[in-house]
């Protein structure tokens, strides 16, 4: 497991002279943003990391990357879409929201419950690796093609059901639809590991788990209490790391069903146990 850190840096006199002259020393490539910015990687592995993030005025954003065989030797694991292909056009239709709170500006709402099908203002071009997108901003929301809902249903993965995606006349679009996974692993099916804070909504009481270092080797998954026979599952709503949604849990068969049979390109996956 190695972790990407993923850094931006707002030009400036002094500051970012001091990072452009280690990155230049170091030989690690910087991408320029519009002259406003530059960004680069650095990764864990890297003995000169610790000391390069020091210097850094701002937190970077952390992914973690894993090798093929850590991926290979789990049997469950976090499962995310990495293309945006859906974009809603009435979130009022979709959604049902709850917990409103007032802002300097406006009323927002912390929570929001899926109430009718998605209203998309465009369908995804399929291709043969690419059976899978998700809603724009939302890696857990997940869509799909026709032939994947086949090929789940003829590898016999449980734990999947389908909702059409409507356009704006209210018609169901052809060959895309939206992934339901309605069984709901509890809290106590997953160890935490690192610091944490809860904080628990005052109009509903559902509480948001927060980690002081979000990455995604904050959570195991404790097989021993997994439901048997159910390949895919949602952690309940309690348990929230940033996402929009709460993660998708799945399992080795469904796993390799994806990523070494489909060998889709814009899914990813996290090992959890």
């Amino acid at each position: 497991m190695i972790r990407r850190y993923h850094c931006s840096v707002m030009y400036s006199d002094e500051y970012s002279k001091r990072i452009l002259k280690i990155l230049g020393d170091e030989g690690i490539h910087y991408d320029d943003i519009m002259g406003n910015a530059f960004v680069f990687y650095v990764y864990s592995d890297n003995p000169l990391t610790a000391e390069i993030l020091k210097q850094l005025e701002t937190e970077p954003s952390v992914e973690v990357l894993f090798s093929k065989s850590e991926l290979e030797n789990a049997n469950w694991y976090i499962l995310e879409a990495t293309r945006f292909d859906i974009e809603t056009s009435d979130d009022d239709f979709t959604f049902e929201y709850s917990c409103p709170y007032r802002t300097p500006y406006d009323t927002r709402y912390r929570h929001q419950k899926q109430i009718n099908p998605y209203v998309s203002k465009r369908t995804p071009k399929w291709k043969n690796n690419y059976n899978f997108c998700a809603m724009l901003g939302d890696f857990n929301r997940v869509f799909c093609s026709d032939r994947a809902k086949n090929m789940i249903f003829t590898r016999d993965i449980v734990g999947v059901d389908y909702m059409h995606v409507v356009n704006r006349r209210g018609e169901s679009t052809e060959n895309v639809s939206q992934m339901v996974f309605n069984n709901i692993l509890p809290m106590n099916c997953f160890n935490f590991i690192g610091e944490y804070s809860a904080h628990q909504c005052e109009s509903c009481g559902i509480i948001h788990y927060e980690f002081k270092h979000p990455g995604d080797d904050n959570i195991r998954i404790r097989a021993d209490l997994i439901p048997k026979g159910i390949d895919v599952f949602v952690a309940e709503r309690s348990f929230s790391r940033g996402w929009i949604q709460p993660p998708i849990i799945i399992s080795k068969k469904f796993y390799d069903l994806l990523a070494n049979e489909m060998k889709e390109k814009h899914l990813r996956y996290f090992p959890i146990g």
